[in-house]
């Protein structure tokens, strides 16, 4: 493990002096962000000895770096070989891990809780451990809010990809069909992009790891939906381009927009 930022230990004092900082300095469109980000790649855990954490871990170093300091917590680098990275004898990667511990922690589901989605049910069962009971959910977001919530969440959860290296589409996967709808719903009546019907992605079940490897592991029915229509993705990319973090996602959309050229 490798700290790459460190913060000091927080206190009754500091807290205080952060939240009363922070209230001024993040909107409910930064809130949705980390909404998404945290309904894709992030986790709220509560321990047997009733510790909460709010932890963001990633390959992509860039949006854990940004919620270490915007939060400011420590930022670390692990790079522990995995099982199966053991078993193939391949090199392990780096991961990139920031956590929210102690009041901070309830600050922050208190204030994250109106834009989490996928993870909502969880999040009011560890909310309640600490006799909170929020009335206002994801279904009072406005159009902004949602549009930031889904651009992180399709950085964390979606790709974008060209069929036959010609057809530009965006894809979100997920193991919640409902969320899915949802997103699909909202999309269509906020009219932000067009996104097809539900597909079953891959089926629950037990696999084999990788040909090289005697490992197995078990998963969860995989569902999808994709949006391919020029003027609607072109339209999209344009809302969402000056929201994303992650620029490798950002380079493939640009070679989109080439793309778009060729197309009718």
């Amino acid at each position: 493990m490798t700290i790459i930022i460190e913060y000091p230990k927080q206190n009754e004092e500091s807290n205080r002096e952060f939240f009363a900082r922070k209230e001024k300095e993040l909107t409910n469109l930064d809130w949705a962000r980390w909404g998404g980000w945290f309904d894709s790649d992030g986790s709220f855990s509560y321990s047997k000895d009733k510790k909460l954490m709010c932890t963001m871990g990633l390959f992509d170093k860039s949006p854990v770096e940004l919620f270490a300091r915007t939060f400011e917590v420590s930022l670390k680098m692990y790079k522990t070989a995995t099982p199966y990275e053991k078993s193939v004898n391949k090199e392990p990667a780096e991961k990139f891990n920031a956590y929210i511990t102690g009041e901070k922690a309830v600050w922050f589901c208190k204030k994250i809780h109106p834009f989490i989605i996928n993870k909502n049910n969880q999040l009011n069962n560890i909310l309640f451990k600490f006799n909170i009971n929020l009335s206002q959910n994801y279904n009072n977001m406005t159009r902004d809010e949602f549009i930031s919530w889904l651009t992180a969440f399709i950085e964390g959860d979606g790709s974008f990809t060209s069929v036959a290296k010609k057809y530009p589409t965006v894809r979100v996967m997920s193991n919640n069909n409902h969320l899915l709808s949802y997103i699909k719903d909202k999309c269509d009546q906020e009219k932000i992009v067009n996104f097809g019907k539900i597909i079953l992605k891959q089926k629950a079940g037990r696999f084999r790891l990788s040909s090289k490897s005697n490992l197995f592991a078990t998963r969860k029915n995989g569902y999808v939906i994709a949006a391919s229509k020029k003027n609607s993705l072109i339209n999209f990319y344009n809302i969402i381009l000056p929201k994303m973090i992650l620029d490798r996602k950002k380079e493939v959309i640009y070679k989109h927009f080439e793309l778009f050229k060729n197309i009718r």
